[in-house]
């Protein structure tokens, strides 16, 4: 069987993978649609992005596999970074110096 995806949504079902859409002429399932997408000549597109593209432009036999906000991070950062500074510099540096260092120091500010 091919590669049946549930594009991440639980509303992207068999039923919905297997339904016909049709487009001047030309009629495939949303499986098939999505796995075309996918390969080199369908433009190389992720699941997710093949998904959101087939459910939004066959919304009527696809949508189900439309899973907006569906594809997680892959590797999600486990510490969050530290805030921004609070305020910004009140006097920043004049740009281009004149005469810059010629030697960077070890232990940039």
């Amino acid at each position: 069987e091919a590669n049946m995806s549930t594009c991440g949504c639980e509303t992207c079902t068999s039923t919905v993978l297997h339904s016909y859409s049709c487009e001047h002429g030309y009629c495939y399932t949303c499986q098939a649609r999505i796995d075309w997408l996918q390969t080199h000549d369908g433009g190389e597109l992720s699941e997710s992005d093949a998904c959101e593209n087939v459910g939004s432009q066959f919304a009527h036999e696809c949508g189900g596999c439309y899973c907006e906000g569906s594809d997680p991070t892959r590797n999600p950062t486990r510490n969050p970074t530290r805030a921004p500074t609070s305020t910004p510099t009140r006097n920043p540096t004049r740009s281009p110096t004149r005469n810059p260092t010629r030697n960077p120091t070890s232990n940039p500010t």
